[in-house]
């Protein structure tokens, strides 16, 4: 595994926050994992993009889901205002899934032989 080596308020001061900061922390420890298991799995050619791209849909699944149950929280209070942001939210979250599924797919599915 990649230890990083910068600390959260360098981390922070570049991209706003602590938060951020434990997040990019996360996406590499995680990506690290994922290209390890594509590795040992037999998979080949750019193993460090594919597993980069596997670990912004981890970590922006979660974040989806997490955006999913607020929404459910506003809807139950009758937050209508809200209820809108969140779908807004979820939408962009969907686009940016989107956009790293079409970037795998293809070849997730060519090496697992499940073309279509």
């Amino acid at each position: 595994m990649t230890v990083l080596q910068f600390s959260y308020t360098q981390v922070g001061r570049s991209i706003g926050s602590k938060t951020a900061a434990r997040e990019v922390v996360m996406v590499v420890e995680v990506r690290d994992e994922v290209q390890e298991a594509l590795r040992l799995a037999g998979f080949s050619g750019n193993l460090n993009l594919l597993a980069a791209h596997l670990s912004e849909i981890e970590v922006e699944t979660e974040n989806w889901l997490d955006i999913l149950t607020t929404l459910r929280s506003y809807d139950y209070r009758g937050d209508d205002n809200a209820v809108i942001e969140a779908m807004a939210e979820l939408t962009i979250s969907m686009e940016h899934l989107h956009g790293h599924i079409q970037q795998v797919l293809p070849d997730l599915q060519k090496q697992l032989g499940i073309e279509e």
